[in-house]
Order: structure tokens, then C-alpha cells, then sequence
């Protein structure tokens, strides 16, 4: 009991609890976006800076409880600058007038220089001021926690949901009836990320992809003239087509009305799909790899290859994520990433201090880059993965066409702009599978199935990112099953009806954009073919 009282009126405490609830609630609202591992150099970057300020502040002042006190003022107004920002700038009139940066900004440090003298002045007699921080630091944590469970408790719901049939069709497909499992194919998803359609890329980049094309075409590939993605967005592409199903089949939460998209409901409709459910039943195993974005991946896979060099973990550990820049925009940082946008000079002077440490973190370790090391590394995999016995199920999700751009055309280390780094990417990632490719199909002992596609296309004109790349080898007859207009949503029904005698029926090829940012309120894009 005395134990807990000493620290709940520890004027350590509070500063602590400041530090780092900002963080873990900022990872819990992104949870499905973000890996855990991303916070844990902001938590130790901000948990050394309040045991710093603190003790900096103690030996000078000379008293623990003002030291504690201004510690949490100043992360306080630290961490509480961009959300603030963001809830004046929603008021009307009002909200115009405040939320700018040289007027919040001013406020901020008026209230730091005022709430500082207040403490200095007048900290002793608040008594309970320490204690009540204290509580509601751990208040604060504690609700956070509680937030946490919530998300966990729902992605077990939906784990669970998912472990039943998603599928409405009586038993499409009976493991008894499949066959002899040593003539079963390996079957291979590739997913370039981002990867047009051919005449899409003429128009938007002004570059030929026919060799490429041409070059697959000898290989015994099928490339759908017509092509199209059912969704814009990765999640929905991924979760219907691995899924054999429109969204409204199973995703239960469609409300047109929403903006933003549970990417936490979306990554189990991913990992636990009826296609791997089916192929489990089948005797298959499922290879995968990491992936950029951690919602695509699916790590409970028999085989998952990830990037795991000390270095590159210590490398990974010290590059900024993009939990980073969601961070920077609810802090006292927004200022600075505002300011970068109206002052080129000041942009030019961080870019230069960015190119610097990317430079040295280059000479220390040529992978540097996160993405660049997972696109390499999962390449050289593949070109021994025939080596894994069958029958198996390999997915491979690679972002190196979306943006930001790692590859140069020879797949060297190149930060490109949009254009020219889209197109240098395409160019590396084609001699590249046209390297990989041709071997898994020699040195297979059954003929394969391959997907080589887009989950969607690149976004430029209005309906764009519909019009993805699509190239299937289907040996032995199944390439007759190909058809110019098919959408990612029936190639798995096409697969299971050819290769394991299951009876599913080929569903409407239609494609979808969404309306006015609402992200489930769909239109219907007809094919653009005719043009």
C-alpha cells in the first residue's frame, strides 16, 4: 500500500504517462495500418526526453514536484498542438481565423511562458496537483488499453466469422472429388502492386510495354485484353478476389456512408480466405512473404519470408515510418511540415539534412530502405522457390510500383520522381519476372498456375486504378477458360472448376469506383475497351 502511494505521488510519474499515451493511442486508432514495432522508437525517443527534461529541470530548480510539473506541460503542448488545430479548424468562421500555425503557434508559447511562471511561482502550493496528474495519466493509459482490447476482441469476431463458409454455394468444392493430390499445380499469386493495363501505361507515360507483353505470350501466359480490377482499393480487390465474391457477400459493415475503410475486418478476409481455406482442404500449404504494408501479408503462413538481417532490423528501427508522419501532424511538428509546403527554401534545407543521413544510413547498409530491401530479397526467393514441395499455394504481394519509388532500371538503389520512378520500376520488376517465371515453370514438377497481375492500375484519370495488368499461365487446357473481360473476382472459380472438379458458377465481371470520397458508396465503371 505505501508502495502504491509513493507513486501515485511521484512527480515522475505523470511526465511519463504524458510521454508516451499519445503514442499508444495514436498506434491503437491506426492499429490496422501499423505494426506495434513502429512505436517503439518514437516511446523510447519520448520516454528519454521526459527523463531528461525532468532531471534537467530538477537540478536546477531544485524541486521534483515544479521539475514533474513543467515536463508534462511542455509534452503536453507537444503532443496536443495538431489535434487541437484540426478541431478549431472545423469551427465555422471561427476555426478560419485561429487555425493557423502563426497564431496557434504564438498561443502555444503564451501558455507554455505563462503556464511555466504559474508553476514556478505557485507550485508548492498546489498540493494535489501531482496526484491528480498522476491519476489522470494512468486514466488516460487505461482507457487506451481498453480501446486495444475493443480492436482485438473485434479482429477475433472477425477471425472467427471467417472460419465459417463465406461462400453461399452448396459445397462447390468436394477434396474427394479433386483428384489425385500428386497432379495437383502449384498455384502462384503475384501481386505488383499498381501494375497498369498495357494501353493505360501508352497513355498515361507515353511507354510501350508490348515486349513485355509479347514476351509472356511466348511463355504461355494469357493476357485478358480487357482486364479490369472489381474495386479501386487494395483491400476490396484482395478480399473479393481471394474470396471469389462481390464485397456484399460477406463484408457485413458496408455503409455508404463512410469515408474511411476497417482495414483491421479487411486484413482477416485476406489471411483466412476461402481460397486458402479451400486449398488447406486440398493438402496444400501456403508460402507468403512481408510485405510493405503489414494488412496484405498474410504471417500465419506455413512458409513466410521476411527481411531479418541484424542490420537491417537496426536500419529499420532508425528510418522514419509513416506512423512517423501521422505522429509530426498531431505535434508541435505540424508547423514545421506546414511551413515546408509555403517555403521552398526551408523545404530545400530539410531535404538536404534528409538526403544526408539517407546518404550515410546508404554507406552503412546498401538495403537501407526498408521497401527496396522487402522487393530485392523476396525477387531472390522466388527464383528458388520451386524447391519448397508441393502441392503449395505462393503469394506474393510487392509494392514496388506504388509510390514511394525505391528501384532504379537496373534495380539499383534510385529515389525516382512519379513519372520516371513508376516507369524504371515497371522496367526492373518486368526483366525480373521474366527471369523468375520461365524457371518456376521448368522446374516444376507439375505444371504450375500463375497469376501475374495488378490489384489495380495507377491513378491519373478518373476511373484509372480499374484498369490493372492481368497476365494467367493455366496449363493443360485451362487457358481456353480465359476470357478478355475477366475481373480478379471470378479467376479463382476458374481455377477451381479446371484443376479440382468444383462446380462454381462464374459471377457478373463488373468493376467498381467509389463517389465523392465515400469509400462503399460504388458506381459502376463500364469496360473502357472500345477506345
Amino acid at each position: 500500500m505505501k508502495t502504491l502511494n509513493k507513486l501515485f505521488n511521484s512527480p515522475f510519474l505523470h511526465p511519463l504517462s504524458f510521454a508516451v499515451f499519445p503514442i499508444i493511442s495514436l498506434w491503437v486508432t491506426n492499429l490496422a495500418r501499423m505494426e506495434a514495432q513502429d512505436t517503439l522508437r518514437p516511446l523510447l525517443e519520448t520516454a528519454l526526453a521526459a527523463i531528461a527534461m525532468y532531471f534537467t529541470f530538477k537540478l536546477f530548480i531544485k524541486d521534483s514536484s515544479k521539475a514533474g510539473m513543467l515536463s508534462t506541460l511542455i509534452l503536453f503542448l507537444y503532443f496536443s498542438y495538431g489535434h487541437i488545430f484540426t478541431l478549431i479548424r472545423w469551427i465555422p468562421v471561427i476555426g478560419l481565423i485561429i487555425a493557423r500555425n502563426r497564431i496557434m503557434g504564438s498561443l502555444w508559447l503564451l501558455i507554455l511562458v505563462f503556464g511555466g511562471y504559474l508553476i514556478l511561482k505557485y507550485g508548492k502550493k498546489i498540493n494535489n496537483l501531482t496526484q491528480f496528474l498522476n491519476y489522470t495519466g494512468l486514466i488516460f493509459l487505461a482507457l487506451t488499453a481498453l480501446q486495444l482490447g475493443y480492436a482485438k476482441y473485434h479482429e477475433i469476431s472477425v477471425a472467427v466469422q471467417n472460419s465459417q463458409p463465406i461462400s453461399n454455394e452448396n459445397s462447390p468444392l468436394n477434396p474427394q472429388n479433386a483428384g489425385n493430390r500428386e497432379n495437383f499445380p502449384d498455384i502462384y499469386l503475384i501481386l505488383l502492386d499498381t501494375y497498369a493495363r498495357s494501353d493505360e501505361i501508352k497513355e498515361m507515360f507515353n511507354y510501350d510495354n508490348t515486349p513485355f507483353v509479347q514476351a509472356l505470350t511466348r511463355l504461355g501466359f494469357t493476357i485478358p485484353a480487357c482486364s479490369m480490377s472489381n474495386y479501386t482499393l487494395t483491400a476490396f480487390t484482395m478480399s473479393s478476389m481471394l474470396n471469389m465474391n462481390y464485397l456484399e457477400t460477406f463484408y457485413p459493415n458496408i455503409d455508404p456512408q463512410k469515408t474511411n475503410v476497417d482495414f483491421t475486418a479487411f486484413t482477416e478476409y485476406i489471411r483466412h480466405s476461402t481460397v486458402r481455406k479451400n486449398l488447406s482442404a486440398l493438402g496444400y500449404k501456403t508460402v507468403s512473404f512481408e510485405s510493405e504494408f503489414p494488412w496484405v501479408e498474410i504471417p500465419d503462413a506455413d512458409i513466410f519470408y521476411t527481411t531479418q538481417s541484424s542490420i537491417g532490423i537496426l536500419i529499420k528501427f532508425l528510418s522514419p515510418t509513416d506512423f512517423d508522419n501521422e505522429l509530426s501532424q498531431t505535434t508541435v511538428l505540424k508547423i514545421i511540415n506546414d511551413t515546408r509546403t509555403v517555403s521552398p527554401a526551408l523545404d530545400d534545407e530539410l531535404n538536404a539534412i534528409d538526403n544526408f543521413f539517407d546518404n550515410l544510413k546508404n554507406k552503412l547498409y546498401p538495403f537501407s530502405d526498408n521497401k527496396y530491401d522487402l522487393i530485392i530479397s523476396s525477387l531472390a526467393k522466388m527464383e528458388s522457390i520451386t524447391d519448397v514441395p508441393g502441392p503449395k499455394f505462393v503469394y506474393l504481394h510487392m509494392t514496388a510500383l506504388h509510390p514511394h519509388f525505391v528501384l532504379g532500371q537496373d534495380g539499383q538503389y534510385d529515389k525516382s520522381s512519379l513519372d520516371s520512378g513508376y516507369i524504371n520500376s515497371m522496367i526492373y520488376l518486368n526483366k525480373r519476372m521474366l527471369e523468375i517465371l520461365p524457371k518456376i515453370i521448368q522446374h516444376s514438377k507439375v505444371p504450375p498456375v500463375i497469376i501475374l497481375m495488378g490489384d489495380h492500375g495507377f491513378k491519373l484519370g478518373p476511373d484509372s486504378r480499374l484498369y490493372n495488368f492481368t497476365a494467367i499461365y493455366m496449363p493443360g487446357g485451362g487457358k481456353a477458360m480465359i476470357y478478355p473481360s475477366i475481373t480478379p473476382v471470378n479467376i479463382f472459380r476458374i481455377i477451381f472448376n479446371t484443376y479440382f472438379n468444383s462446380h462454381y458458377k462464374l459471377l457478373p465481371d463488373t468493376s467498381y469506383n467509389y463517389v465523392n470520397g465515400q469509400s462503399f458508396n460504388f458506381r459502376v465503371v463500364p469496360s473502357n475497351c472500345a477506345k
